[in-house]
């Protein structure tokens, strides 16, 4: 749930740059850089959920509890969401908020 959300949160905010910020400056359609472009926006809308969600996991899984950020682990145990508010609030909404702030402003 949490790499769904954080990766629909980075997708929009990668696709309203390029899309609607570049069309109010540049009235045209082709491009010479299209292709890059996307490899880039790409690579950050799925690798930053992912990196932000196996550090979730592995905060999570770690075989002595507290060795690491013991305050971040989520305590996944029987749902597929946080339990500790204090994870809550660093590994998703900070995130998440950061993610739309950036769309709402670009």
């Amino acid at each position: 749930m949490q790499f769904g959300f954080l990766a629909a949160f980075t997708c929009g905010c990668s696709l309203c740059r390029p899309t609607f910020g570049s069309s109010t400056k540049k009235l045209r359609v082709a491009g010479g850089q299209r292709h890059g472009r996307f490899i880039v926006y790409s690579m950050f809308a799925w690798l930053a959920p992912a990196a932000l969600t196996a550090l979730s996991s592995t905060i999570q899984l770690q075989l002595a509890p507290g060795s690491l950020f013991p305050e971040l682990r989520p305590n996944f145990y029987y749902e597929c969401w946080f339990r500790n508010p204090q994870s809550l609030v660093a590994l998703f909404m900070l995130p998440a908020g950061t993610a739309i702030a950036a769309n709402h402003v670009s």
